[in-house]
C-alpha cells in the first residue's frame, strides 16, 4: 500500500522556476598549456570536469593534474567552478579556490593550463560540414538551369551526410529559388517550402513552422530533394531573417542532445504533484502550454510532439517543472505474482 505525506501545497516561485530563460552557455576557451588549445561549452544542466581521467569531459594528461582534478557546472543557473580535492589546487584569476562563481573574462587554471571564461560569445557555431566551392557552384548551375522550366521536377537531390540542409538553405537563399525542399528521414516526412530564397512553412510529422525547421536543421542522416517551382503554401509558419534561424537551430540542437538525456525516456509518464502549486495568474503562456501537454498527453514523447513549442524550450520547461517537483515521474508499483496452492 502507498502512503502519501499530508504535506501543505507550496506555492512556487515564478521567477526560480522561469530562471533558466535566456541562460548563456559558457565557453572554456584555452589560452595556454600543453597541446593544442581547444574550447569546450558547457551547457547550464551539464557538468564538465577536467582531469587526467580518461572518464573527464576535459581531459588534461600532465603530472600536476589530478585523476579528477575540477568541474565547471550550472547551479541554479548561474556558472560555478568546483576543485574536487585535487592536489595542487584549482585557480581562478591568481587566486586558489575550492568553489567560486564564474563570470564573463575570469581565468581558470588547472596545472600549467589556462582556460579563460566566455558567457555568451560564439555562443552560436556555424552549421557543420559546410558545402564545398564545387558543390555550391554544382548546385547553384542546377538551380540556375530549372529557374525558367515551367513543369515541376527535381532541381536537386542528395543525401543529408553529404551535404547539410543549412548548407543548402544558405545556397537556395542566395540564390533566391522558390521551390519545396522534401525531407526523408527514418520514414518521416518533412517539407520546407521557400518562396525566393526565403522558408515560409515548414512542416515534419505534426511539427509546423519554428519547430519543424529546427528539428529539420538537427538531422545528420537522410536524403532529400529539391522541387522547382514546388507549391505556394496557403499560410506563412516561419517569419524573420533565415540566417538568424540557421544559428538558433544549430545551438538547439546541441543543447537538445544534453537536456534529453537529463529527461526520464520518452515513455515515461508524468503527473502533476499535490505538493507544489503555480500561481496560475502568472503563468507565462510557454509554461501554460506545456502543463496543458501534460494533462492531455502524460509521456514525455508525446508532450515532446504534441506541444507546438519548439522541442529546446519543452524540454527546458519540463527539467523545470520536474526539479520543481510540479510534475514527477509516475510510479510504477511491480505486484508479486500470488502462488495458488497445491
Amino acid at each position: 500500500m502507498v502512503t502519501r505525506n499530508n504535506r501543505p501545497t507550496e506555492l512556487v516561485d515564478m521567477g526560480k522556476l522561469m530562471s533558466g530563460a535566456g541562460v548563456d552557455t559558457l565557453l572554456l576557451c584555452q589560452v595556454e598549456g600543453p597541446g593544442p588549445a581547444r574550447k569546450v561549452r558547457v551547457l547550464p544542466l551539464e557538468e564538465v570536469v577536467l582531469g587526467r581521467d580518461d572518464e573527464c569531459e576535459v581531459i588534461l594528461d600532465e603530472g600536476p593534474v589530478s585523476r579528477t582534478h575540477a568541474k565547471v557546472v550550472y547551479q541554479d543557473y548561474q556558472p560555478e567552478v568546483y576543485d574536487l580535492g585535487s592536489t595542487n589546487g584549482t585557480f581562478l584569476n591568481g587566486k586558489r579556490v575550492h568553489r567560486a562563481f564564474l563570470k564573463h573574462g575570469d581565468r581558470i587554471q588547472v596545472g600549467a593550463n589556462l582556460f579563460e571564461v566566455r558567457l555568451g560569445v560564439e555562443s552560436s557555431q556555424p552549421a557543420a560540414n559546410p558545402a564545398s566551392d564545387t558543390q555550391v557552384r554544382n548546385l547553384q548551375s542546377l538551380l540556375k538551369k530549372k529557374k525558367d522550366s515551367p513543369q515541376q521536377s527535381s532541381a536537386i537531390s542528395g543525401r543529408i551526410a553529404e551535404i547539410r540542409l543549412t548548407s543548402l538553405l544558405q545556397i537556395i537563399e542566395s540564390d533566391r529559388a522558390t521551390g519545396t525542399l522534401r525531407v526523408l528521414n527514418a520514414g518521416r516526412e518533412g517539407k520546407l517550402h521557400i518562396h525566393q530564397g526565403a522558408v515560409r512553412h515548414a512542416t515534419v510529422g505534426r511539427a509546423s513552422g519554428l519547430k519543424a525547421l529546427y528539428r529539420l536543421m538537427a538531422l545528420d542522416e537522410g536524403s532529400f530533394d529539391f522541387y522547382i517551382p514546388g507549391r505556394n503554401p496557403d499560410f506563412d509558419t516561419v517569419e524573420g531573417d533565415l540566417q538568424k534561424h540557421l544559428l538558433e537551430a544549430m545551438r538547439q540542437k546541441d543543447e537538445v542532445a544534453v537536456y534529453r538525456k537529463e529527461l526520464p525516456s520518452t515513455d515515461t509518464r508524468l503527473v502533476f504533484t499535490s505538493e507544489k502549486a503555480l500561481p496560475l495568474g502568472r503563468v507565462p503562456p510557454a509554461v501554460f502550454e506545456v502543463m496543458a501537454s501534460i494533462s492531455r498527453h502524460h509521456s514525455v514523447g508525446d508532450v515532446l510532439e504534441h506541444c507546438d513549442l519548439p522541442d529546446f524550450e519543452v524540454c527546458r520547461i519540463l527539467l523545470a517543472l520536474l526539479k520543481h517537483r510540479i510534475v514527477s515521474v509516475e510510479s510504477v508499483i511491480a505486484t508479486a505474482p500470488t502462488s495458488s496452492a497445491s
